[in-house]
């Protein structure tokens, strides 16, 4: 540290602790007593020779071309697919409903649709609110939902959901 227009040899540092990085000073001093680093690959080479026979050949040795199963643009509705599907409860005005969802996408995630169909058979609702339907959806980078008589997994006492 700087004392007046000497420098008294001192380091200011940050010492990591559990709350972060603390200041702190140190008198830094040569160490007679220090060790040699010991690198564990370096060791087992010692121990082993022949691992140093273990050669990775170089990226240049490999014939990619014979990899590629297919080549030109990537459509994902080409490759998409049925990822998931399970059963389901649901809530509907304080009624209970039965359905199932099931999950679409492509490999890459770039389409994903979600489809979720349920049916309340009881809670005196009128013939038209006991279907439900909720269809969430993206490609690229549109995003998009439709709805009928939507409904989640929870109930509510509120008669507009």
């Amino acid at each position: 540290m700087l004392r007046g227009d000497r420098f008294d040899g001192r380091l200011i540092v940050l010492a990591y602790t559990a709350g972060g990085f603390v200041p702190a000073i140190i008198e830094p001093r040569p160490l007679q007593d220090v060790s040699a680093i010991k690198f564990l690959g370096t060791a087992l080479v010692d121990r082993y020779p022949e691992l140093k026979t273990w050669q990775v050949p170089p990226p240049s040795t490999v014939n990619y071309e014979s990899q590629v199963i297919r080549s030109g643009p990537y459509r994902p509705l080409e490759h998409a697919g049925l990822d998931n599907a399970y059963p389901i409860l649901q809530g509907y005005k304080n009624s209970v409903g039965l359905g199932y969802h099931a999950n679409f996408g492509d490999p890459l995630g770039f389409f994903n649709l979600g489809v979720t169909a349920a049916y309340t058979p009881t809670g005196g609702l009128p013939g038209n609110e006991r279907a439900h339907l909720n269809v969430d959806g993206h490609y690229l980078f549109w995003r998009g939902s439709l709805a009928w008589n939507r409904s989640d997994f929870t109930t509510s006492s509120d008669p507009r959901k």
